[in-house]
């Protein structure tokens, strides 16, 4: 059996389930400001929130460099991708990671993947070589930029106008 983390935000209690197919990442909530104890009916009542890849990768690039990101996405430049066997890629980037890199400009890219315990590993390289690593977890981009309502509807509208490899 796969270990749940649980956690809290806006009254809700979020349970981290795993990474479903294509990368998305599973999250339960189920309201937390009820005091008394569920029963196992009303916790499978739960409703689920699934980030997509394209999603999560919104989240990676506002984590490592928000002023890039949307400068990129506001003169439509931004790619999102997953590596390839074919590609060229730096040392220790493995294959299906993901990626978000500006068109016609491979100087900068930014690499990730998710780990089975949601740790977010991320990758800034420019020039073909990594400059900067980072480690965050699902949770603490979730709850940095896809709080509220208004963070998911921008970071929804940011996702639909990025383009794929």
């Amino acid at each position: 059996m796969k270990r749940q983390k649980i956690i809290k935000f806006l009254g809700l209690v979020v349970v981290v389930i795993g990474i479903g197919v294509g990368g998305a990442v599973n999250i339960a909530l189920k309201d937390s400001h009820n005091e008394k104890p569920k029963t196992v009916q009303e916790t499978s009542q739960k409703s689920r929130l699934r980030l997509t890849d394209q999603q999560l990768s919104i989240l990676v690039g506002l984590a490592m460099d928000p002023k890039w990101l949307t400068e990129q996405l506001n003169s439509n430049q931004l790619v999102y991708g997953v590596v390839k066997p074919s590609d060229t890629v730096p040392k220790g980037i493995g294959e299906n990671e993901s990626f978000l890199i500006a068109a016609g400009e491979r100087q900068r890219i930014i690499y990730f993947s998710v780990n089975e315990d949601q740790t977010v590993e991320i990758k800034d390289s420019q020039n073909n070589q990594i400059r900067r690593k980072k480690e965050v977890t699902v949770r603490q981009l979730v709850r940095r930029f896809y709080q509220t309502s208004k963070q998911q509807q921008q970071v929804n509208e940011l996702v639909s106008e990025l383009r794929t490899e």
